[in-house]
């Protein structure tokens, strides 16, 4: 049996709940051990076993409190005993069973759960508590011959987001359909993931053999296993400069060299080919140690010979102790929530169905628009404590407002009010989003620029901790004043806020595809963005899942965020953490008020 295989058909029995450390035979033994909680799908599982270095993710540790538990003995108190389920395909799985505390309302459980958790998705647990009333290893319990105590749903953001690292969830019964007396479930929980250096290389390569005109040189680094084979652990864009020099590299020691600095990497420069069969065109070995003090280009081989094959430069910009995601969730950073909806007559009138717009007047389905409101929000809400988001139009034709006449804006409140463009929750964007389509004629041209004015403009504003700032963009259209979109992109890599931009309906989005920037850097004139921060995704490829939307639009926000506070020296421990009263909340009425000129490129394209 492979390794491989070994792996998955250990994690099938993990998924089904099994726990470490020894089963519970009595009320009376010792307990201990851990139940593991990754989910169903064993890909995903074994992806996330390799690449737990991802920023996406962390391990998070839950332990279960109960306390005022329903008593269900007679002549004593409850034993309880603690089920986990995770959601997931629109079912109940169960994740594992903690052991059965004897006589009491109020315990403390020993075993608890390591979960995997992803920033990009919305990760629904239950917990259901049952007195028992029989001896044994609890995960042989028939829980249908068991007293119910209540149960409680929560999501595994709401956990990691609170403030006191907990949360307290009133029990529920659900065959009374009414509160389980006074019980309240406690979820308590831990980052598990361990702190890891993280580097950042620029390499760039001369004088490469066997290059032709329209060679497109990409690098690849493997680094050495234990059996003598080579496991890729990165590859680069292609770049056609004659001298390319690729995109600087940001990966953690652990995935470069598994952290062993003297582990022998090779770097090969491949010619890009569409079939993915690259062409090799020169090669090296180095290691870590060796990059870090290199005072001269590395001479690289030709493939299958020892002639040179030209230079490798290659430069450590820096070595870094990163900091998780979520020590900085835990010590309430923020990432608070901008929208902005498209505005523009290309999205069809709103009163047909087929527009882009339309209502449904049953409220039974959503529009894309809503559709991409409600998937993203429901995961960004929990990182905003006040849950107010500032949201915008653009593209439209407002009625008179603020003093000025009838005009078309692109950038405007929402909810009418230029001067607190905040909408109260997810359910107060959706709801001004239908007035304004009741009050706001569509109209044109497609323009970004003044919408990511207003939320640079934002993102510049002092806080303690620092908030940062994700935008999204929901648009039909191409792009009118790419020239000024661009400047402000690469203005704004330098702020600590990220753009999500989500393409609805039929159009060509290759203009949306430019401004994501993956195999490129963005540049307006000769300054280059320090960083990338925008995401593109078309919403039809996730039309009817707003979470598999979400899920996929997320995925790089956690790493733009860790490369801004990293760039800035930003540490989760270098401020006080703000009281639960604090009054440092993000209010975009400056912003919104200054960001009504109009593009001067608004018909322009590069």
């Amino acid at each position: 049996m492979s390794c491989l295989v070994w792996l998955c058909d250990g994690l099938k029995r993990i998924f089904m709940g099994n726990a470490h450390g020894g089963a519970v035979t009595d009320k009376g033994d010792a307990v201990g051990g851990v139940v593991s909680g990754l989910g169903q799908n064993v890909t995903d599982a074994v992806g996330a076993i390799f690449h737990n270095n991802d920023v996406r993710s962390s391990w998070v540790e839950l332990r279960l409190e109960g306390r005022h538990l329903l008593n269900k003995d007679v002549g004593g108190e409850s034993d309880p005993l603690a089920v986990m389920y995770r959601h997931e395909a629109g079912k109940w799985h169960e994740v594992g069973r903690t052991e059965i505390v004897a006589n009491n309302l109020n315990p403390m459980f020993v075993r608890y759960f390591e979960l995997l958790y992803l920033f990009h998705a919305v990760q629904k647990f239950k917990v259901a508590l049952y007195d028992v009333d029989e001896q044994g290893d609890p995960e042989d319990i028939d829980l249908t011959k068991q007293d119910f105590l209540g149960q409680a749903e929560f999501t595994l953001s709401s956990v990691v987001t609170s403030f006191r690292g907990l949360i307290e969830v009133p029990l529920w019964d659900v065959e009374t359909d009414q509160p389980a007396g006074d019980g309240v479930l406690v979820v308590r929980y831990e980052d598990k993931t361990l702190r890891t250096e993280v580097v950042e290389i620029e390499f760039s390569a001369s004088d490469l053999a066997n290059r032709k005109r329209d060679s497109r040189p990409i690098l690849l680094i493997s680094r050495a296993q234990e059996d003598g084979t080579w496991a890729p652990v990165y590859r680069s864009e292609s770049n056609k400069n004659e001298q390319p020099r690729w995109k600087t590299l940001e990966i953690s020691l652990a995935q470069l060299c598994n952290g062993d600095e003297d582990r022998t990497l090779m770097i090969e420069v491949l010619n890009f080919r569409e079939n993915g069969k690259h062409r090799p065109m020169a090669w090296t070995e180095t290691c870590f140690r060796e990059m870090k003090t290199l005072t001269a280009p590395l001479e690289l081989q030709m493939p299958k010979s020892e002639k040179n094959g030209g230079s490798l430069n290659i430069k450590v910009l820096s070595i870094v102790e990163q900091p998780t995601f979520l020590e900085y969730v835990r010590a309430k950073f923020e990432i608070c929530f901008l929208l902005a909806v498209d505005f523009t007559a290309s999205n069809g009138q709103k009163e047909f169905p087929t527009s882009l717009h339309h209502l449904d007047q049953e409220e039974k389905k959503l529009n894309p628009y809503q559709e991409a409101i409600t998937g993203v929000g429901k995961v960004l809400e929990y990182y905003d404590s006040d849950k107010k988001f500032p949201t915008w139009g653009f593209g439209g034709k407002v009625g008179p407002r603020q003093g000025r006449a009838e005009h078309i804006s692109h950038c405007f409140a929402l909810n009418g009010d230029d001067t607190d463009p905040e909408c109260d929750g997810i359910e107060g964007i959706l709801k001004a989003y239908r007035q304004a389509l009741l009050e706001v004629k569509l109209a044109g041209p497609t323009c970004f620029a003044p919408i990511i004015t207003a939320s640079k403009e934002a993102a510049q504003r002092h806080s303690s901790p620092p908030k940062y700032y994700c935008l999204l963009i929901l648009t039909d259209g191409i792009i009118m004043d790419m020239k000024n979109t661009v400047r402000s992109i690469v203005e704004a890599s330098r702020l600590p806020l990220s753009i999500l931009i989500v393409g609805v309906g039929e159009e060509n989005f290759k203009d949306m595809e430019f401004l994501d920037a993956d195999k490129h850097v963005l540049k307006s004139g000769d300054v280059r963005a320090e960083r990338d921060i925008v995401q593109f995704v078309e919403f039809n490829r996730f039309k009817g899942d707003g979470e598999a939307l979400a899920s996929q639009l997320l995925h790089e926000l956690p790493g733009q965020f860790l490369s801004y506070m990293r760039k800035r020296e930003i540490w989760p421990n270098s401020f006080n953490k703000p009281e639960s009263g604090d009054e440092n909340h993000h209010s975009n009425s400056d912003a919104a008020a200054n960001s009504h000129q109009e593009p001067a490129d608004a018909h322009q394209d590069l």
